[in-house]
């Protein structure tokens, strides 16, 4: 049923709106027949691929089918200056990249923070074991009991952890559970912040091809990073 669905979509935004440029966020299988039908058209295919550990993973139904969108695409974008496979394959087959590796921008006045005599973090995005979510009860237990009241962890995010993660943590007394955020208001709550928590481990084959945007989001909020560090490596040591 999605594979006809994204077909039909496809088929409608080239031929009956003229539309020559198509990106895709990663690749299975399931759109495998769209892509096809994209290269066969002659439209331009841009592939967003910000998890490139999936060509690598034994998950075959997502490899073969980013597999053959790269061998389609007309070039590609990319999160992290570290996709070396990616971006190699790319000046062999002189197709243009885009890597992101600068800076987001926000009109939000980080001197707006309020003074408060105790430390607030904050854990956003996705919560799945590669961005490290099932540690939040560690962490939690660890500050409590180091420094009890003196910390206070706000939780928001998405993925398909998070209601695991509300269950894991609503006995934690130093843990404030937000759920799902609109964006304005997790800029509102991160400016109430003083530290950004990063437990995405920075060596894992999920890592080499993407690039924790949580972060660029805590320092363009003016908060420091607080992240993991695995075999003397952290996030503070990439680009």
């Amino acid at each position: 049923f999605l594979t006809l669905r994204l077909l039909k979509e496809v088929y409608i935004e080239r031929v009956t709106r003229g539309r020559s440029l198509f990106a895709f966020y990663n690749c299975s299988l399931v759109s495998l027949p769209a892509l096809i039908f994209l290269g066969i058209s002659k439209a331009n295919l841009i592939l967003d691929l910000e998890d490139d550990y999936i060509i690598t993973q034994k998950n075959y139904r997502m490899a073969i089918g980013q597999y053959f969108a790269e061998l389609l695409a007309s070039g590609f974008i990319v999160n992290n200056a570290n996709n070396k496979r990616l971006i190699e394959k790319a000046n062999k087959a002189r197709k243009k990249i885009v890597v992101l590796n600068g800076r987001f921008t926000s009109c939000t006045n980080s001197d707006d923070r309020v003074e408060r005599d105790h430390l607030q973090l904050i854990f956003s995005g996705s919560h799945d074991v590669n961005r490290g979510a099932t540690l939040l009860p560690a962490l939690a237990d660890a500050l409590w009991a180091k420094f009890g009241g003196y910390c206070t962890i706000h939780i928001t995010g998405f993925g398909k952890l998070l209601e695991t993660s509300r269950k894991n943590l609503e006995k934690c007394p130093n843990i404030i559970f937000h759920g799902e955020l609109s964006y304005q208001e997790l800029i509102e709550l991160t400016l109430k912040c003083d530290v950004g928590i990063v437990l995405q481990p920075p060596e894992t084959r999920f890592s080499c091809g993407t690039y924790p945007s949580k972060i660029i989001h805590y320092l363009n909020h003016g908060l420091d990073v607080v992240g993991l560090k695995v075999d003397g490596y952290s996030w503070n040591q990439a680009d």
